[in-house]
């Protein structure tokens, strides 16, 4: 690799000259009338200006590829946006930054994603692309052939934006609108949602979160797909707002990291399309997240009808559990008025309707054995009637 600096003037003189056989090197190759390929050259920082001032207003410049280049800052910006159409291409090259600043319109000819070679053998690499006050009206597109290591986008309003087969990617979004948006097949170590309206179709699936996501002030305008995805520290959508149905559909959570409003909201979307099992499993979770806030905030009472829900049939989810305790309720019975443990005397102290003479007149034994057996029978046909109710 070549420092740019060493070769700058040699640089210039190549892209604006017509004697390239002249000065052709291995850095600078002329491929045809219109193309030339520039390789293994390492620009700083300052890059983009300098050269851009020598390119601007030249009708006659070439179309130039980099070819496995490196660069410490290349953006664009809106007193550029003629001069990048049809110029421009970019082939195995390393960004440490590509930044947009201050665009209000942008390549309505030329696709972005056309300067970014997205064949397997050709990889681009941007460790941070940033975009800025800007308004984007062209699909950008970021797939197979352009890796990206972290995105932040502020204070923009872009058309469409699709982030696809990313293997590590960090996203932070903030003050922004979406008219589509999407992000696939990708796993993120950290990721920030916040103030963000996304006014059209957003899909957010088979992707793997590794660190806790909080959607803050984010709202949803039209259908949102989040199928398949793994929040491996859990999710947060509490100041979320869904206008439209949200698919949640094999998605993977964090029960610890996943607040008890999420999993209301994971509930009602399920409901809403009649997906009673889903939302069973959901009312469950939500259930039992307020039962742990409830012990937090101290108020015990509440929280030991909420304990003893959970530890009778799950929240009414595992009708197993109050069959069980049923029995070993008959069975505690018989212990304590000192009865043989026969089947016959184990399903006597499970009828509701004993009497108090089988319980050796003592009407206390009596009435605790009814109390917990119309509990637990209740418990057992909620259970039951959940996933099979229409």
């Amino acid at each position: 690799m070549t420092n740019y600096e060493d070769i700058k003037n040699d640089f210039q003189q190549f892209v604006l000259t017509n004697n390239y056989q002249e000065i052709s090197t291995s850095n600078f190759i002329l491929e045809n009338d219109r193309r030339i390929r520039v390789k293994n050259i390492i620009f700083d920082e300052n890059f983009i200006d300098e050269f851009i001032e020598d390119l601007k207003g030249r009708s006659d410049s070439k179309f130039i590829c980099f070819d496995n280049c490196e660069f410490e800052l290349f953006y664009f910006a809106e007193i550029y946006k003629n001069l990048f159409n049809n110029k421009f291409e970019f082939v195995q090259c390393t960004f440490d930054e590509l930044r947009f600043n201050h665009i209000r319109t942008f390549f309505v000819d030329y696709g972005f994603t056309n300067y970014f070679v997205g064949y397997e053998t050709q990889k681009n690499t941007i460790k941070l692309l940033e975009i800025n006050d800007s308004i984007i009206s062209e699909e950008l597109v970021f797939d197979l052939g352009i890796f990206l290591n972290s995105v932040d986008i502020n204070n923009s309003d872009i058309q469409n934006i699709k982030l696809l087969n990313q293997p590590n990617i960090n996203i932070s979004i903030q003050n922004s609108d979406f008219l589509n948006f999407k992000l696939e097949n990708s796993t993120t170590d950290k990721s920030t949602f916040k103030t963000i309206h996304f006014k059209g179709i957003t899909v957010i699936k088979k992707s793997i979160f590794n660190e806790k996501v909080v959607f803050e002030d984010v709202s949803f305008d039209e259908y949102v797909n989040f199928s398949k995805c793994h929040f491996q520290e859990g999710l947060n959508l509490d100041d979320s707002i869904f206008y439209k149905e949200a698919n949640f559909n094999n998605i993977e959570l964090n029960k610890k990291g996943t607040s008890q409003e999420t999993y209301r909201i994971l509930k009602n979307s399920f409901e809403k399309i009649n997906n009673k099992i889903e939302a069973n499993k959901y009312h469950s979770l939500e259930l039992s997240k307020n039962r742990e806030n409830l012990l937090e905030e101290k108020k015990f009472p509440t929280w030991i009808v909420s304990f003893l829900h959970w530890i009778s049939s799950n929240h009414s989810t595992n009708w197993w559990l109050p069959l069980i305790l049923i029995f070993i309720v008959s069975f505690l019975t018989n212990i304590y008025l000192g009865c043989d443990i026969t089947v016959n005397n184990i399903f006597k102290f499970i009828n509701l309707i004993s009497k108090v003479d089988n319980f050796n007149d003592s009407y206390t034994v009596m009435t605790l054995n009814k109390i917990a057996l119309g509990y637990l029978y209740y418990q057992f046909l909620t259970s039951v009637r959940k996933d099979t109710r229409k």
